[in-house]
């Protein structure tokens, strides 16, 4: 496992640990690009097997916590509706850990639907999200088919890169977000193709 604060473009990032928890991985590699100092706590040993002594599996026990943390009663910024862990992150509880945690403090969140938008207003998003995920800014991109979303995608500056990057959970993938894509409805992160909503820092 590549060192989350160490993304680039051709490298490979965290795997999410389950089916379920895409958004709650996004969280988490969010978190560690902020926090060097987290990050080098989960790589100490060079291990790649899935137990809590190895950089995955303390990979891995960070990921449930967060997922735990945003889809519970009490979220981290207080009472929240919950949300069945076995349907994914939901975007209120995302939201509320970027705001209380994950992204730099003072920093809200808002949530842009771009499912229904045309080609200008895809376009005008894409721009937008690019030009919001600063160092410690990140945003997160659920995508899907036609009828629902499926899977959540980082949009983050890791320290040190002249641009934003696109970290897709499920392969630990990292490229560069496609703005050509994004307006055809071809993302093609992890076999979905549809943007459907974004969680971006408020201007």
């Amino acid at each position: 496992m590549n060192a989350p604060d160490d993304l680039r473009p051709g490298r490979r990032g965290p795997r999410q640990g389950t089916s379920v928890t895409c958004g709650a991985a996004c969280l988490a590699v969010a978190r560690l690009l902020r926090d060097p100092d987290l990050a080098a706590s989960l790589d100490t040993d060079g291990g790649d097997g899935p137990t809590a002594s190895t950089a995955v599996g303390r990979f891995g026990t960070l990921e449930a916590r967060v997922h735990r943390w945003t889809n519970g009663v009490r979220g981290p910024g207080g009472p929240q509706l919950p949300w069945p862990r076995f349907w994914g992150t939901s975007p209120w509880g995302a939201r509320s850990a970027l705001e209380h945690g994950v992204a730099e403090p003072g920093t809200r969140y808002e949530t842009v639907v771009v499912r229904f938008a045309d080609g200008r207003g895809l376009a005008a998003t894409h721009d937008r999200l690019l030009a919001a995920a600063g160092p410690g800014t990140p945003v997160l991109l659920y995508v899907g088919n036609t009828w629902t979303p499926r899977h959540v995608a980082l949009i983050a500056t890791p320290p040190g890169a002249d641009a934003p990057l696109l970290y897709d959970p499920a392969s630990g993938a990292v490229s560069r977000p496609s703005r050509e894509g994004f307006v055809a409805r071809r993302v093609g992160i992890a076999g979905w193709d549809i943007p459907w909503l974004a969680l971006v820092p408020r201007p």
